[in-house]
């Protein structure tokens, strides 16, 4: 069984979004898509945000359980902000990560830092070319 999340317009409660994604609310945002609860709560902390203690383990803790257990992923999933009792700000910190253009780029800065992405970008690469018929036509 697949399980689909939807994403509510908060004034008028209507469906603007579908998702097909485990770790829906907490899936990719800003330049560099941070994405789990993990990434997001240290993004806040690095922004001087608080997040709730309880709410943060119960969030990371079930991300891992599921991510560990496929097979679960979209049938045994509580992720959800309503089933968590998400705080109405960190809802909105979390949207902001790709609707504010501050938090966009500031959350991509935190995540090259935090994660110590910069080796990976410094080391040589070997670029190759290749062809790709799309959908098998030709």
């Amino acid at each position: 069984m697949l399980r689909q999340c939807s994403e509510r317009d908060p004034r008028t409660r209507q469906v603007i979004r579908r998702y097909n994604i485990w770790y829906y609310p907490w899936y990719g945002r800003g330049l560099l898509q941070l994405t789990s609860p993990v990434n997001y709560s240290d993004y806040f902390n690095f922004r001087g945000r608080a997040c709730p203690e309880n709410i943060r383990n119960t969030l990371i803790n079930e991300y891992h359980r599921l991510y560990a257990h496929r097979t679960i992923r979209y049938t045994d999933n509580h992720l959800s902000d309503t089933e968590n009792h998400t705080p109405e700000n960190i809802i909105r910190w979390r949207n902001n990560v790709s609707s504010d253009l501050h938090e966009v780029a500031s959350s991509a800065g935190f995540y090259w830092v935090a994660r110590d992405m910069a080796p990976y970008a410094d080391i040589e690469h070997v670029l190759e070319r290749c062809s790709v018929t799309p959908g098998g036509a030709g």
